[in-house]
């Protein structure tokens, strides 16, 4: 009785010590904080839709004259929306937080902004033409391709927090994905006018936010 008591202690104190050389070990290489992992897997999973732009897809015929009043307002309104998006990404991947949705006016604003010029300084006979371009579909399916590959790099980084509202967190990376993408594809897109980006850029882009949606609520629900 005496020799089963002896062994069981040894086993409990071989536990012990395991159990503390693994606990040494994950605080010497403590994981990454999730902003961390979130944007390193945006960064990474952009890469494959920017490939794709630069070497596959043609060169914006406007670049050749430098940045426009067109470019400018779309970068600057799809990256106000990606880093919106990823800040209240972050918020929501804590338990019972809530984020302003407010903030998502700011790009939106911007959008508007640079649309209202337009339309101040094209003659009224141009804004159907400038409303449907050249390429709708196109670019409506390009924008909502290359930002799949940002939303699903963007879902799994995700799966390291610890959300209560999955379904509005996956429509967050959406947009951030959708911002990224339709930043990139700047690069390419052959059409000049912002009312041609609200009409077709800003429909995929919420697409992919009700896509990011639906898939967080099976892949984030804990």
């Amino acid at each position: 009785m005496g020799l089963m008591k002896t062994v069981g202690l040894m086993k409990t104190e071989e536990l012990i010590d395991t159990l503390a050389r693994d606990l040494a070990g994950s605080t010497t290489h403590p994981a990454p904080p999730l902003s961390l992992r979130l944007l390193g897997a945006t960064v990474l999973a952009s890469l494959p839709s920017l490939f794709i732009i630069v070497f596959v897809l043609a060169r914006s015929p406007h670049l050749a004259h430098g940045l426009t009043a067109t470019i400018d307002y779309t970068v600057a309104s799809a990256l106000a929306l990606a880093m919106v998006a990823f800040g209240m990404t972050m918020t929501l991947s804590r338990p019972e937080a809530t984020a302003p949705r407010a903030w998502l006016l700011l790009p939106a604003v911007i959008l508007a902004a640079g649309i209202g010029m337009e339309l101040v300084q094209a003659p009224q006979d141009t804004w159907a033409t400038r409303f449907w371009g050249n390429s709708p579909l196109a670019c409506f399916v390009c924008v909502l391709l290359l930002s799949l590959p940002i939303l699903v790099g963007v879902l799994v980084a995700l799966r390291h927090g610890a959300p209560t509202r999955p379904r509005t967190m996956g429509a967050m990376a959406g947009l951030l994905a959708g911002g990224v993408a339709a930043a990139l594809y700047t690069l390419h897109c052959p059409e000049g006018s912002l009312l041609f980006i609200a009409a077709w850029h800003v429909p995929a882009i919420l697409l992919v936010s009700l896509l990011g949606a639906a898939i967080a609520t099976r892949l984030l629900a804990w």
